[in-house]
This record gives structure tokens, sequence and C-alpha cells, in this order.
């Protein structure tokens, strides 16, 4: 058994070394190509109209539906309010696309305010704990640079 085994180890090695020399030779040979041709590129792009091109659809969107990426999520809840002379504001703000929305939530963040948001049909009410309401209201001021009108309803009671 080892000796057949041995003759067709030798018998398949033969076999592929005279395989690889055809292949080689095939491949390789020296023919030389009668009327060599220049490669040309020839493109395929048609000329559109301005009103086709995908960008001046994007512009013409109403809003815009921008994702931004996050790699994680904290979600804490404090359910009860510690005593204090702080208020709560209530403000109005219209429909807000997702990057607004973004803008308002760092400027939030950016000022530490503790807020909380309530979805209407038509618009979003935003409460805001605040010890003053003259930074509540320089809030709403900077928030006119995003495009984003807020008016302060009421101060809400604990």
């Amino acid at each position: 058994m080892k000796r057949v085994l041995k003759w067709l180890a030798l018998l398949f090695a033969v076999s592929s070394a005279v395989f690889v020399l055809i292949f080689l030779y095939i491949v390789g040979s020296d023919e030389p190509i009668q009327h060599p041709k220049p490669l040309v590129f020839n493109s395929s792009l048609k000329k559109q109209q301005g009103e086709a091109f995908w960008l001046n659809h994007l512009l013409k969107l109403k809003e815009q539906k921008d994702y931004f990426p996050m790699e994680e999520v904290y979600i804490r809840t404090n359910m009860l309010l510690p005593q204090g002379k702080k208020g709560v504001y209530a403000l109005q703000v219209g429909r807000l696309d997702s990057y607004q929305l973004f803008c308002l939530q760092e400027e939030l963040k950016r000022r530490k305010f503790r807020y909380a948001f309530n979805k209407q049909p038509k618009s979003i009410e935003l409460y805001v704990e605040s010890k003053n309401r003259k930074k509540v209201h320089d809030l709403t001021k900077v928030l006119k640079n995003y495009k984003i009108d807020a008016k302060i309803i009421n101060e809400v009671n604990q």
C-alpha cells in the first residue's frame, strides 16, 4: 500500500509540474501584437439639467434628515426636585428639525440647565429649571441664532 501511495504522489507531482510549465509557456508567449491600439477613456456620464442633480433635490427638502453619530446613550432621571429657590420655567418652542433640536440640547447642556421636553402636536414644551428668569431669557435670545423661536410661557409652581 505504501508503494502505491508513493507512486501516486510522484505521478501527481510530475503532472502538476507539466501543467504549470505548459501554462507558463502559453501565458508568457512572445507573440507580437499586430496593430496595437491605444487605450481610450470613454466616459458614459450624461450632462443633466440643473433640476436633476441630487444636491438640488436635497436643498429643496423642508426638513433635513441629519443623524448625528453617538457612541453611548446615558439616561439619568431624578424624580425628586431638590428643595430651594429654583424655579421651573415653561418655554414654548415651535417645530424643530433634528439639527435645531441638537443645537437646543447642546445650549442647555452648556448652560448647565436641568430640562425636560414635552412634545405637543404642533410645538414642543420645554421645562427649564433655573434660579433666575434672566438666564432663561438670555437662553431664548441665543436660540434665535439657530432660528429657534422660544417663548417663556410661565413659571411653573413646584
